[in-house]
């Protein structure tokens, strides 16, 4: 299985055991899923679902970040990858 559709297997099954009403557990064991491999995606999907795609209508050169915080950032488009890296702690 490629990473592409590791990824679309698991993000299938997290969006199924939230819409399923069972436990984490008693959904694992139904579709015959290791727990733990379950655990790791749901959190590593949960940590990616904090940012939103956004499409561009027309050219910008900057863009207003708003922080869960209440903070605004306005950033340049060439500094954002940075901006973001360190927001997420890569940085």
């Amino acid at each position: 299985m490629t990473p592409s559709e590791k990824q679309t297997f698991w993000k299938q099954h997290i969006d199924g055991w939230r819409s399923s009403g069972q436990s984490q557990k008693a959904y694992c064991a139904e579709h015959a899923l290791s727990f733990s491999s379950f655990g790791y995606w749901r959190k590593r999907f949960a940590k990616s679902g904090k940012f939103i795609p956004v499409t561009l209508e027309r050219p910008v050169e900057n863009i207003k970040l708003y922080l869960p915080s209440g903070i605004r950032l306005d950033v340049s488009l060439d500094a954002l990858a940075d901006v973001v890296a360190r927001l997420e702690g890569r940085r």
